[in-house]
């Protein structure tokens, strides 16, 4: 707790020495004048919290991510059954059998339907996260500090915990 503080006061209070402007986040170089600035934590803290606040970019964006998958879903149930059975237009006992059973089966596939993309969801908000939080950050970070892409993915994988999420999410899309 204490590093995380120590790290938010030093970026704070950090200003560009030559031109004065006020720094945002821990940079290396004014972005306003290009001057070299003074490292004011080594390149494994400030990398730490970038991976830190990207994760916590990640996950809002993930849970966030809005499918609309509910109101379709909600309109196939409610329509496909009585549909099927007022759409058939038999009063015989096997034709009621049949109109029955073509409701319950459009319900079913309606489940099966709803099931299915709701399990595709997962995979659609982080392609989403991915295209539109991380790999932007990601780029403009490792262009910013000259990392090479392997460079970078050693450090990630020694600073993120196993079980991270970005973690998964870079090794499965930038490693071979």
């Amino acid at each position: 707790m204490s590093e995380e503080s120590s790290l938010d006061s030093a970026v704070a209070g950090q200003r560009c020495d030559q031109c004065g402007a006020r720094l945002t986040e821990i940079v290396t170089e004014c972005p306003f004048c290009g001057a070299r600035l003074l490292n004011l934590v080594s390149l494994e803290d400030e990398t730490r919290a970038f991976l830190e606040s990207t994760e916590i970019r990640l996950i809002e964006s993930m849970t966030g991510h809005a499918d609309g998958l509910m109101v379709p879903a909600l309109f196939c149930f409610l329509v496909s059954g009585p549909a099927c059975y007022l759409v058939l237009d038999s009063y015989t006992d096997v034709g009621l059998l049949a109109r029955i059973g073509l409701a319950v089966l459009a319900w079913f596939s309606t489940f099966v339907f709803f099931g299915w993309q709701v399990n595709l969801r997962g995979e659609r908000a982080e392609k989403h996260a991915w295209r539109k939080v991380v790999q932007p950050a990601v780029r403009g970070y490792v262009a910013r500090k000259g990392f090479s892409e392997v460079e970078f993915m050693v450090l990630a994988r020694r600073l993120l915990a196993e079980d991270s999420q970005l973690r998964t999410m870079l090794l499965a899309r930038l490693e071979p």
